[in-house]
């Protein structure tokens, strides 16, 4: 089982959406874009992306 060290997100915030990118990075210093996803840049996206990323995301120390 690979042991993840690090999760990051990336947003590209627009006037009309964001565009949200996650990564993660193993013991192996291997780097993994693994899912993207856009959203309407209002209030009810933001609550939407805040969701997807936290059920896309890991708390758990492997993959």
């Amino acid at each position: 089982m690979k042991v993840l060290l690090k999760q990051t997100v990336g947003i590209d915030v627009a006037q009309n959406e964001l565009v949200v990118s996650l990564g993660r990075m193993d013991e192996q210093i291997s780097i993994e874009v693994y899912v993207y996803k856009v959203f309407p840049n209002t209030k009810k996206g933001f609550s939407s992306l805040v969701a997807w990323v936290n059920k896309q995301t890991s708390t758990r120390t492997g993959m």
